[in-house]
């Protein structure tokens, strides 16, 4: 398990909780996505979790990292979150939609590389 973040807080926050889980497998990296000098120790991931602030437009910047570098394989799933109000603009070709409802304010789902 690899979790990123780029806030301390968040970051001390997991390994707190990490460790009243007693997570023994597991990776923290305070950066952001995405990142060119970002390196994971997996090669390939099966599950992703991508929940990029609002309002800075990171959510396809992300995706299209991810898909870059490599990190993912046909099946992996991804898990994605974005303003309810940004969805039905967002060019999500390229990707399957498997499943996706909204909140209120969030839209979010799960994606898989077409």
């Amino acid at each position: 398990m690899t979790f990123v973040d780029s806030h301390p807080e968040v970051v001390l926050s997991i390994e707190k909780n990490a460790e009243l889980l007693l997570a023994a497998a597991f990776d923290i990296s305070r950066a952001r996505v995405p990142s060119e000098s970002l390196a994971f120790r997996k090669n390939k991931y099966d599950i992703v979790f991508l929940d990029p602030p609002f309002k800075q437009g990171l959510l396809l910047p992300s995706l299209q990292w991810l898909r870059a570098s490599q990190y993912i394989h046909a099946d992996s799933l991804i898990y994605v979150e974005i303003e309810k109000s940004l969805r039905r603009t967002l060019d999500l070709s390229g990707y399957e939609v498997v499943r996706e409802k909204a909140t209120k304010h969030v839209a979010y789902g799960l994606l898989r590389f077409s």
